[in-house]
């Protein structure tokens, strides 16, 4: 086990991954933050509008899949 630390340590220093991971968690975690409370008001909002469920899962899945498309092309 220790010579995959070390090994995992000296990755670590080698992709200077330290700075980068921290700054991919927060965005990771800002991000979530937001769509979690988005989708809590989005729901019941297009509900009201008068959307049925698979019409909601359809808009919603469109949103997640442009965001994934998003994050390929955009990183």
């Amino acid at each position: 086990m220790p010579q995959i630390k070390g090994l995992v340590d000296r990755l670590r220093l080698t992709l200077a991954l330290s700075e980068n991971v921290n700054a991919m968690a927060v965005r990771s975690l800002v991000t979530e933050l937001f769509f979690g409370m988005f989708y809590v008001v989005w729901q019941p909002y297009v509900i009201s509008l008068g959307a049925t469920l698979p019409q909601l899962g359809l808009i919603q899945g469109v949103m997640i899949l442009s965001a994934a498309l998003g994050s390929l092309i955009w990183g």
